[in-house]
């Protein structure tokens, strides 16, 4: 539904349900929604190009948005281009503005990186993030793959990673091999 809205089918199939941020009904925010993820909460996590982050409760049927427009739910980009949960904090890759990690439990954000900040990133186009048992937390740029630092709180380029490059997705598979989607070839280290 490019510019047209969310379509939710629950694993049973039943009654099908569309939702749209036209209608008044409800707070969903946005016209171009990208990214979707869940938290251990049960909340659906759907990031936009022109709204932010909209939270989506199925035990209540609402949706809180958040975006640099709103003071009290606030996030540093409207152009959401990563969503991953990791423990207790959502990862929200941008645009253009970095990464912002928010504590799900207070819904604020922690911790904000971007490039020149003295943390490592080297471009704030961030398009993927993963989490590896075996490689930690993961950031496909649009100039290359970098490994996070938990104890740091930086990031290093990815030493199993080739050239710097844009790399719009990162998968791990069953067997932990971890593939990287380049523009025009496949890398995957195992």
């Amino acid at each position: 539904h490019y510019f047209k809205g969310i379509s939710y089918v629950p694993l049973r199939l039943c009654n099908f349900e569309v939702s749209q941020s036209m209608r008044t009904d409800f707070n969903l925010q946005g016209n171009v929604f990208r990214e979707f993820c869940s938290d251990n909460s049960g909340n659906i996590w759907i990031g936009t190009e022109d709204s932010g982050l909209n939270c989506f409760s199925p035990s209540t049927n609402t949706y809180i948005n958040y975006s640099p427009m709103q003071p009290d739910k606030h996030i540093n980009t409207v152009n959401v281009h990563a969503l991953t949960v990791i423990g207790n904090n959502l990862w929200i890759g941008s645009f253009d503005d970095g990464i912002d990690v928010m504590d799900l439990k207070s819904k604020r954000i922690v911790n904000h990186f971007e490039k020149g900040d003295g943390s490592g990133l080297t471009d704030n186009f961030t398009s993927t993030v993963l989490s590896t048992p075996e490689f930690g937390i993961l950031v496909g740029t649009h100039s290359g793959v970098l490994q996070y630092n938990g104890s740091t709180h930086k990031f290093n380029k990815f030493p199993y990673a080739g050239p710097y490059e844009a790399c719009p997705y990162l998968y791990a598979d069953s067997k932990n091999r971890l593939w990287m989607c380049r523009r025009e070839y496949l890398e995957c280290v195992y």
